[in-house]
């Protein structure tokens, strides 16, 4: 099990926590080998990912490549409403 802290600071869509939006986009972002990672709101700012023993450690690296262009991403849009 994994708990990821997202920072309140980032902005949010419909009156979601944090942890609720970057679950969301998580869900619903496209990456490169269309890798599919589960997470939860687990409080307003923690979201968990729970990783099975079936998974190999390329699909860790697809999974936090596909992390990092979500969180990526989000900055960007951030900075550019600023």
């Amino acid at each position: 099990m994994v708990i990821i802290n997202v920072s309140e600071k980032l902005k949010t869509a419909s009156g979601r926590t944090a942890a609720s939006e970057f679950c969301h986009r998580m869900a619903h972002t496209r990456s490169a080998h269309d890798v599919s990672v589960k997470l939860i709101p687990f409080t307003a700012m923690l979201a968990r990912a729970v990783f099975y023993n079936a998974i190999s450690c390329g699909d860790v690296r697809l999974a936090l490549n596909k992390l990092k262009t979500v969180i990526t991403e989000w900055i960007a849009e951030i900075d550019t409403e600023t």
